[in-house]
């Protein structure tokens, strides 16, 4: 079974719904009730939304990462050579979307040595002797779901649970979704080059409202919407609002990955949701033991069938999966 980062006695999943009333003698008769009222509402909305809500970690827990494998093949060296001499924060300003992929192949190597990004045209290969292929073809070729995974979500899918990707990724994202249409299954809502990318593009341009992207983002993503940059562009141009990335509300999350806290604590606020009712699945340990100390249920991913076992202690409902099994034993 996978490592659990959850207290001793594991309970069944229970949703909390806050109710609060206003006491405070300075609020009016009229502000009570209306603040009541809003609280009521949530409230009513809160018990029509399936819980938990499921937060998943993408590479290695729901995809292949060809990062360890892949890419040390691709540069003919094993993977402490390949340390050895790439750049040591490179990979990490791309996940966050500081930097883009042109800067990421410029300074990838310590000694700034060359490589092929993209694939090599055909002309190319003919003049040269390159093999045609590039850094994101080979990627893109070692993106796969991992045994079991895709079943689950599609069984957490149809029974109406809320899924999201909360993954430290660049903008190949896009390139698995475009090879395994992981949206079918989940949101793409907390992706840790998005508002990096868009904070980035804020320093050069005074069109971007940080408070409106990020309402935007979590308002549309729940809906599995695949939001990207040129959309974000296009929504904010419609509105006409201007701001600066110095933005209070934006600022916490620029240029954050896991396992930062206040990640965390950004996700909770726009799903506007309780900490005890997400579950959050990761196979890093210090990614899984900071969801605990945010006060979200931590499971650490080890395979397909651990992972449905821990979400079952947690009242997390599989009827297709056990249906197939039962009828798999007749």
């Amino acid at each position: 079974m996978a490592f659990m980062c959850l207290p001793p006695l594991l309970k069944p999943y229970q949703p909390i719904i806050t109710n609060k009333i206003y006491r405070t003698s300075s609020i009016s008769s009229t502000q009570k009730i209306s603040k009541r009222a809003c609280h009521v509402s949530r409230a009513a909305g809160m018990s029509n939304r399936k819980m938990p809500v499921l937060l998943f970690d993408v590479m290695d827990t729901i995809v292949r990462d060809p990062f360890y494998h892949d890419i040390p093949a691709f540069f003919g060296m094993s993977m402490k050579e390949l340390l050895d001499c790439k750049h040591p924060t490179a990979w990490i300003e791309f996940e966050k979307g500081l930097i883009d992929e042109v800067e990421l192949e410029r300074i990838f190597f310590k000694d700034g040595r060359k490589f092929d990004l993209e694939e090599v045209e055909k002309w190319v290969i003919r003049v040269v002797g390159s093999n045609g292929s590039g850094l994101k073809s080979c990627v893109r070729d070692g993106y796969s779901y991992i045994e079991g995974v895709e079943e689950l979500l599609s069984t957490l899918k149809d029974n109406g649970y809320e899924m999201h990707a909360f993954t430290n990724y660049p903008i190949w994202y896009r390139m698995i979704e475009e090879k395994l249409k992981l949206s079918s299954y989940l949101s793409w809502t907390f992706c840790s080059c998005i508002l990096g990318n868009i904070y980035f593009q804020s320093m050069h341009s005074d069109s971007y409202e940080i408070n409106q992207i990020h309402s935007h983002f979590t308002r549309y993503f729940v809906k599995n919407t695949l939001i990207g940059i040129p959309y974000t562009n296009a929504f904010l141009k419609n509105r006409q609002i201007k701001s600066t990335p110095s933005d209070k509300h934006y600022s916490v999350s620029a240029g954050k990955r896991k396992p930062d806290p206040l990640i965390y604590e950004e996700v909770l606020k726009h799903l506007d949701i309780e900490p005890q009712n997400c579950v959050f699945i990761d196979d890093t340990l210090k990614n899984v033991e900071a969801a605990k100390e945010a006060g979200i249920n931590g499971i650490q991913f080890k395979n397909a069938d651990s992972l449905q076992q821990d979400l079952s202690l947690l009242g997390v409902s599989f009827p297709s999966i056990n249906t197939q099994k039962q009828e798999h034993k007749i």
